[in-house]
């Protein structure tokens, strides 16, 4: 199941060749991640829910403390400053003991067509 995540850009994602700058790429995984684990803002497969968070009180206030352990990024396609939000699409590639695998699709905003994926990454939360 994929859950998806509108993410906007900035215009200081941008850097001097007009694109999505490489790293600003982490920040935009990490709103999305955040977005879903911390504050439950998402759409299961294209249609909206407003269920609660799809994790157990990690925030910052929460009894629960996540780090990062991993993160890898395949880029696809240079992301142009689009004004629509860009479709981040999330999904648990792997649970463990102590951690869980989040995998990403960045894609063109929700309606364009084409559908271009931009990139892939995958994250390794460890609990």
């Amino acid at each position: 199941m994929r859950l998806h995540v509108p993410i906007k850009l900035r215009w200081s994602d941008l850097d001097a060749y007009g694109h999505v700058n490489n790293a600003a790429m982490l920040t935009l995984l990490e709103e999305s991640r955040i977005s879903v684990f911390w504050h439950g803002d998402l759409q299961v497969d294209g249609v909206s829910d407003a269920a609660a968070p799809v994790g157990d009180g990690g925030g910052p206030d929460g009894d629960t403390l996540t780090l990062i352990g991993r993160q890898e990024v395949e880029y696809l396609a240079p992301i142009p400053y689009l004004r629509e939000p860009l479709d981040v699409q999330l999904w648990i590639g792997r649970m463990g003991g102590a951690s869980l695998d989040v995998c990403y699709e960045v894609c063109s905003p929700v309606g364009v067509e084409p559908q271009v994926v931009y990139a892939r990454a995958a994250s390794a939360i460890v609990l």
